[in-house]
């Protein structure tokens, strides 16, 4: 998942192909900042694996530092190409196996916050339609619902760009330039990204 942008995706592109793997290049199909962003997250996870390595499961810590390779590089590339005259990103990622999950919320500007994203371990409950509760208002009636009121949902987390469900409480904003990680037992952790000061860029438009 990437909501934002690569700024001067156009510049960087082609010597973003240069750190991918033969494999992870290949899988891309298109021409967005998005794919090769996650090509450069699984190349980074996998050392420059072949597409066999996609399908084995890596440490949290390893999917973390990957992830902050990943926005490291694409700074790396900006400042290298146009100096000055980069502008900021907005790189809201997110990565899972399907048991562990890292989000990023990050703006490299020194005062410009990234797009909201948001974490919840208790909207699944409302968002279920089996269990009681609606997810558009306290006084809505749940009439399929078939679980009780007494009833657990399982541990999750649930990453989102807004608060999917009326109670905001159940509902925790990432903060900014902030990585979010949950591991194979599903506890969550945020975690600053590490970066140099010296990539944080002005906005061209809000100079």
């Amino acid at each position: 998942m990437h909501n934002g942008a690569i700024s001067n995706f156009s510049n960087v592109r082609r010597d973003m192909t240069d750190l991918l793997s033969f494999d992870a290049y290949c899988n891309i199909l298109g021409s967005t900042d998005s794919e090769h962003a996650a090509a450069l997250y699984i190349t980074n996870l996998t050392n420059h694996g072949a597409k066999d390595t996609w399908e084995k499961e890596y440490p949290i810590g390893e999917m973390l530092s990957a992830m902050n390779k990943t926005l490291v590089q694409i700074m790396e590339l900006q400042q290298k190409h146009l100096g000055e005259k980069a502008a900021p990103n907005s790189l809201n990622f997110c990565a899972t196996d399907g048991r562990k999950m890292v989000a990023t919320r990050f703006r490299n500007h020194v005062t410009q916050q990234p797009p909201s994203l948001y974490w919840s371990e208790f909207a699944g409950r409302t968002l279920n339609h089996k269990f009681p509760g609606n997810p558009d208002g306290a006084n809505l009636v749940n009439e399929v619902a078939t679980k009780g009121t007494d009833e657990k949902i399982g541990k999750h987390t649930i990453i989102a760009s807004e608060p999917t469900t009326y109670d905001e409480g159940e509902w925790h904003l990432i903060h900014a330039n902030c990585m979010l990680t949950v591991d194979e037992n599903g506890t969550e952790n945020e975690v600053p990204v590490e970066y140099d000061a010296k990539f944080n860029a002005v906005d061209p438009n809000f100079p």
